[in-house]
């Protein structure tokens, strides 16, 4: 098994990114050629410049609010300049006054290669399961 902790530190770069709101930082953990399937809104985005679109409206939206955003890997993996990271991502939203405002938990998948500027996510998944009877997503994340 090769080292994981390059891509953690990408995870770490994404939390940080998003609590500061900082759209350059979030960008820059990105390939050019990135293709996203978002749980939200649109059923894919390609580009990075695109993704960055989105993430200026995001995070014009949230005003005075943060968020913090965990990711909790379940597997990586390793094999050459390709890696794979599997997981649940939380978002928390968090007031001016530091309170927890709401939260939802959703499938995260990243594939990533190996540049000569270090990794890069080249494809982002997000999900969440839909029940059968319902048809209503389950944000709550594992084990609810």
């Amino acid at each position: 098994m090769t080292d994981p902790s390059a891509i953690l530190a990408l995870a770490e770069t994404y939390a940080r990114a998003v609590w500061e709101k900082d759209q350059e930082l979030f960008l820059s953990i990105y390939d050019d050629k990135l293709l996203a399937y978002d749980t939200w809104d649109s059923w894919s985005i390609e580009g990075r410049r695109r993704w960055g679109d989105m993430a200026s409206e995001w995070f014009g939206s949230l005003q005075k609010e943060r968020v913090r955003a965990v990711i909790v890997p379940e597997r990586i993996d390793i094999s050459g300049d390709m890696a794979l990271l599997a997981g649940a991502l939380t978002f928390t939203a968090i007031s001016p006054d530091d309170r927890e405002l709401r939260s939802i938990t959703s499938r995260l998948t990243w594939s990533l290669r190996q540049g000569p500027s270090g990794w890069t996510i080249t494809h982002e998944h997000g999900s969440a399961p839909v029940d059968f009877a319902d048809h209503k997503a389950d944000f709550t994340g594992p084990g609810s």
